[in-house]
């Protein structure tokens, strides 16, 4: 009798059954989600940067990330950290981009998460 042929690691002889593995491949198993947000404004850069440290400071006080923001000439970016997301969000004249990645806890609650985010970055980019 031959091995399965669908699975070469069977161990079964029997070619009329056919078997798979006990466990997917771990390129299959999701081990991390990711957000993406890109939001277009007409704030100007100096009331953008009010709006991502006023974000930033309430991310800090309510949820313990931590925040590093960088001032650059065409855009800024604010760097985060903590509770089980990583990311960074970048801020210019005509947009703000958020680009960040939930570790394996919070990307079970990603669709939340995401829907809270997109809710404050529309109600900051309609504040103009």
């Amino acid at each position: 009798m031959m091995p399965c042929a669908r699975w070469p690691g069977c161990r079964r002889r029997n070619a009329r059954r056919r078997c798979a593995p006990r466990f997917p491949p771990l390129h299959r198993i999701p081990t991390v989600s990711d957000i993406q947000i890109d939001r277009p404004h007409t704030l100007g850069l100096p009331t953008a940067r009010q709006h991502a440290r006023l974000w930033a400071d309430k991310a800090q006080a309510k949820f313990g990330v931590e925040c590093r923001y960088e001032e650059g000439g065409e855009h800024d970016v604010l760097h985060f950290s903590g509770n089980g997301i990583d990311g960074q969000l970048q801020v210019s004249a005509d947009a703000l981009q958020l680009r960040a990645s939930l570790g394996l806890l919070a990307a079970m609650f990603k669709d939340q998460i995401e829907a809270k985010l997109r809710a404050q970055f529309d109600d900051m980019a309609a504040a103009a």
